[in-house]
């Protein structure tokens, strides 16, 4: 009788603290809600990614326009005559010339967990820029150096700061350069002396920031180094063009 008695007692105590523990969760459940996902035991972390970090990484295709300068150096030589004996012919002029240009870019590119950034780009371009011209005082003729399209290829590598993309880049150039003469007072008639594409390297840097998850504006400013250009111009005369173009450019940015 007396065990009877006591195992009643220790139902009843047991009870009593299993109500007391169902009171207090249904308490602290109703002021905090229920455990984050996160925050329980063996949950798998959660790899959370902003929107601004996401909107630069992907496929984007674009469309920029801007300014442009043209610098050419120009060093001729008459090769069956002495430059130092006879002023005229020989001698190095620097030239530039301001102008725009338009173009497309298509870009893919990664943003990583530290907010490393690399990628990649491809733009075509076209030049709205007048060529420069020298005056031959030994021929009595002008030179002209004229840019075209322009294709690039470059890689890019940057960080993702705050809402903002910043990086530098490095490739390769291709343009169409021609290089054309006339007798002045006759310059609607020009010579080709050389046409076709020539290579160059590029180095630049940039800036963008979306507007939403699809689409940003950018700021870029490159140089492009095309070495030395030679050309062969009549009576025995040796050209050598070294040009090299600034650009800044204003871009749009779309995320396919």
């Amino acid at each position: 009788m007396l065990y009877m008695s006591a195992l009643y007692k220790k139902n009843i105590n047991i009870k009593k603290i299993f109500f007391f523990g169902s009171s207090l969760i249904t308490i602290f459940s109703s002021a905090y809600g229920t455990i984050p996902k996160e925050n329980q035991p063996f949950s798998t972390p959660q790899k959370i990614v902003s929107d601004s970090q996401d909107r630069f990484s992907g496929m984007f295709f674009g469309l920029h326009t801007g300014f442009t300068h043209l610098l050419a150096q120009n060093n001729y030589i008459q090769t069956n005559r002495n430059p130092l004996a006879e002023p005229g012919s020989g001698g190095i002029e620097t030239i530039g010339s301001n102008g725009g240009l338009i173009g497309i870019h298509t870009v893919l590119g990664q943003v990583y967990d530290d907010n490393l950034y690399l990628g990649g780009e491809i733009t075509a371009n076209y030049y709205l820029l007048k060529g420069v011209t020298r005056n031959e005082t030994y021929f009595e003729k002008s030179v002209t150096y004229q840019f075209k399209d322009n294709y690039t290829a470059a890689v890019r590598i940057g960080v993702h700061a705050g809402n903002a993309l910043v990086y530098i880049k490095s490739g390769v150039a291709l343009t169409h350069r021609t290089v054309t003469s006339a007798y002045p007072g006759n310059e609607d008639v020009q010579t080709y002396i050389a046409r076709g594409y020539k290579k160059g390297v590029l180095a630049g840097f940039g800036v963008e920031i979306p507007l939403d998850k699809n689409i940003s504006l950018g700021l870029e400013a490159d140089y492009t180094d095309y070495k030395n250009d030679n050309v062969f111009h009549r009576n025995a005369a040796n050209y050598s063009i070294n040009a090299s173009t600034y650009n800044v450019k204003f871009k749009i940015t779309f995320k396919i």
